[in-house]
């Protein structure tokens, strides 16, 4: 099971709609399955075929494991969006062996999106059961012997959040042109 903080959840939702009908994705980082990092990246996939495909840059993928490594937190996986299809992974999906996990949005009905994340094992995709809880229960799923506290984790996740809302915020300012184009290490096709 992998379980994510409401706060997250929400803020994904919140980049997969603005985005919305281009696909959009970023980064995941977590620690025993509790995802509790985001990293929303740009789409760097060509103008042409945004509405179908996610481009992330090589530098935008260190950056986030940079970021997650700095609040011990483990790279996860990447999550996108399917504006017109299933939450399923593609063929272009499974592609990525370096993948772990795959956070997938099907926003076919964009007013009910469907989030779905997969083990990538060997090309083959398997759901996982996915929860969302609110930043408080976070302690509750510590693993046994850890050192997990809500009160150490709570400066942390404030400061995850400002980052996140700050780089939505600078992300408006470069929606339409990005500041210069990297050649894409990560391209999906829904």
């Amino acid at each position: 099971m992998f379980i994510i903080i409401r706060r997250h959840y929400d803020l994904i939702m919140r980049q997969s709609l603005m985005n919305y009908p281009e696909e959009s994705g970023g980064l995941l980082g977590g620690r025993h399955g509790v995802i509790m990092g985001v990293y929303p990246t740009f789409n760097w996939a060509d103008k042409k075929v945004k509405h179908r495909e996610f481009g992330l840059s090589a530098e935008d993928a260190k950056k986030a494991k940079d970021f997650f490594a700095q609040y011990d937190l483990e790279y996860v996986g990447t999550y996108h969006t399917h504006p017109k299809g299933a939450p399923t992974p593609s063929a272009q999906d499974l592609s990525h062996q370096q993948e772990k996990h795959l956070m997938i949005i099907g926003l076919s009905n964009p007013q009910s999106p469907v989030v779905t994340i997969f083990e990538n094992r060997g090309g083959m995709a398997f759901a996982e059961p996915l929860k969302i809880i609110e930043d408080h229960e976070i302690s509750l799923f510590a693993p046994a012997g850890s050192n997990w506290r809500i009160t150490e984790h709570e400066k942390q996740m404030t400061q995850l959040e400002s980052f996140i809302e700050a780089m939505i915020e600078d992300r408006k300012a470069y929606k339409l042109q990005p500041p210069r184009r990297f050649g894409s290490s990560f391209s999906v096709e829904a």
